[in-house]
This record gives C-alpha cells, structure tokens and sequence, in this order.
C-alpha cells in the first residue's frame, strides 16, 4: 500500500525519542495499585487514580468505587486491571501524571519530536458488563485520538476529534467495513500516534491489522493527559448491573520524531456520544445521535436531578422544553438497545 511519512524537515541529526513514562509494573507489588481513587494525589509510580459513582450530575446507580477498581494482578505477566462501575452512571479512569503531567512534558521535548506515541497491550475480559475501555489522548478540552472497545457488540473503533456531519466533534472512526471485531480475554496491542505539526491521528495494531491513519482537527493543540479507563455503559435492554475490566501492560507515552505507516481506507462510524444543541437553552433542544442508534427507534427522556420525569419525546428535532421552569435536567436518549444521558442546562 501507500506509504505516508509524518516527519518534519531540517531535523536535528540524531534525534531520539524522549518518554514521557514507560512502565510494565513487574516491579509493582500485587494488590491495589493505589489508596486515594479521587485523582487528589499520584500513587507511588506516577499515576492518578479516579473512580467515581456519579456522572453528568445523575443519582448514582454504582456503588463499587473505590482503590480495589484497581489492582495490580498476576497472569501471563503482571499489569494493571482496571474495573468500572457497577451500574448505569460512574467512571474509572488510571493517568499517568508522573510529576507535573504530560503537558509540562511536552513543553519540554526537543525541537522535532512532535510526534506523542501511546503504546499499551490491552486485553478485555469476558462478561456481560457494558462498560467500555477507552484509551484517550485528550487536549485541555475534548479528545484528540483514541481507542474504544464497544463491549455491547464487540467492536472496536478508533476516535478522533474531526469535522462530521454533526460539525466539530469526537468521532468513532471504523477500522474495517461494518465495523473490526475484537476477541474477549486477547492480548491486543496498539500504538496510537498524533503529530501536533499536522494534526494526523495514527493507529496501528498488528493482531487487528490496524494501521491507519485520519486528520483531525488538533493541528498545533498540545496534548494534556492520557487516559486509560472504563465508561460506565448503558443498554435499556440489558441494563448494566455488572462490573467490566480490562487489563493493561507495557505502557509507553513518548515523543519522537517520525513514524512511516500504511494509509487504510478508514471512514467515520459517527459521533462517539450524542449531542445536545443549543445547551443552555430556552425554547427547544435538538438531539445530534452518536453511532449505532437507530433514529426511528429513539424515545427521549427528560428528567430533573432527583429522577422526577417531566418530558418525554419521540424524536430528536425540537423538543420543546419552553414550558419547563430553569435549571438543570438529565435528557435520555434511548433505542431499546443503547442508551446515552447527558446534562442539560435550561435557561
């Protein structure tokens, strides 16, 4: 195939990659990887930890926050599991912080090394919780590249913050034609890549037969943080009442100067989460729908902070919300198979 090469001109002779962390944990004790899970202060190898019950301002519905969301255990090698929440709201998030971020790291590389690799080996474990493992690359306002492994259907999409048809969003990416399959309790890895000098999100990972890149937005951005995490998950069907894990190893974020791949036919799935636009708003709301819902199936729910139902709605275009008195709202969106909730600020 066609080869691209992402690298600046007039390079520096031997420019070598500089890391930002690189960590295998066989050098970690067993057990809990951490005491303080609410990402005040780092653990004793550069990490902070959060874990949480709540999400977008909903009751929460988890109850299994807390240190033991993340452990260090033994199998074909040591690593990190990082379990979600047990239900319908909440995250768990693991960031390498090491001592003043990443983001002071960057402003520290040497000239030519624009290019940030992300590289783990993951492995899903079986069950039937919806959470969903994430790796993200995040400025200091939205993703700018990422992976996420859809545990409802077993898909694996890449992210990137790109121009759709919604406008200027998060964005799953396909890796393959109706979507790449991915296998529970399978050792996967992936490096993930962005070049700040042109804003190219890259992917490789040779058990999928990833290697493919897209252009995002995010020319010039600097990145801020890299998370390795679990999103809560929510199927009306089969509502989430169980939590999921995965397991991460060989952690390496570094910065370094160029990298050759081959180009892949890689198209947009859709929005990574639904959007709810204008929010604050006064009149009416509309609903742009993430990825994998079925517009003829949705049904809208629009509920107060204490879960009290005040609206509902069968489609995602106008809904009027004059009637309603100011302040802050959960609208759900369903389809019978997923579901998603968000905030909603009312003017």
């Amino acid at each position: 195939m066609k080869k691209i090469l992402l690298a600046l001109t007039c390079l520096p002779l031997f420019l070598s990659a500089q890391v930002f962390i690189q960590e295998d944990f066989e050098n970690v004790p067993l057990g809990n990887f951490g005491t303080d899970y609410e990402l005040l202060e780092l653990n004793n190898y550069g990490w902070g930890l959060l874990s949480t019950n709540d999400s977008q301002g909903q009751i929460p519905t988890s109850t299994n926050a807390g240190p033991e969301n993340f452990l260090i255990v033994q199998e074909d090698s040591k690593k990190l599991r990082i379990t979600g929440p047990n239900a319908t709201t909440g995250l768990t998030l693991a960031i390498p912080i090491v001592e003043s971020g990443l983001r002071a790291f960057w402003n520290n590389i040497d000239l030519g090394n624009q290019i940030l690799k992300v590289s783990t080996t993951v492995n899903i474990a079986d069950g039937s919780s919806l959470n969903i493992p994430i790796i993200g690359i995040f400025d200091t306002q939205s993703y700018i590249g990422g992976v996420y492994f859809n545990t409802a259907n077993n898909i694996v999409y890449g992210i990137a913050y790109i121009s759709g048809s919604q406008g200027n969003s998060a964005y799953l990416i396909n890796f393959a034609e109706g979507g790449l399959s991915f296998q529970r309790n399978t050792n996967y890895n992936f490096d993930i890549y962005f070049d700040q000098a042109t804003g190219v999100v890259s992917w490789v990972s040779p058990e999928l037969g990833v290697d493919g890149a897209i252009e995002t937005l995010k020319a010039g951005v600097e990145p801020n943080e890299v998370d390795f995490g679990l999103l809560n998950g929510t199927n009306s069907q089969a509502t989430n009442m169980s939590a999921g894990s995965f397991t991460i190893d060989n952690v390496l974020i570094e910065a370094i100067p160029e990298i050759t791949m081959s180009t892949q036919n890689l198209q947009v799935a859709g929005l990574m989460e639904s959007k709810i636009y204008p929010n604050p708003a006064k009149e009416t709301v509309n609903i742009a729908l993430a990825a994998g819902f079925d517009n003829a199936k949705v049904h809208v729910v629009l509920s107060s902070v204490n879960g009290k139902k005040v609206a509902e709605y069968n489609t995602t275009e106008n809904l009027n919300i004059s009637h309603l008195p100011a302040g802050v709202y959960i609208i759900t969106v369903t389809d019978g198979k997923k579901t998603e909730s968000h905030k909603l600020i009312k003017k």
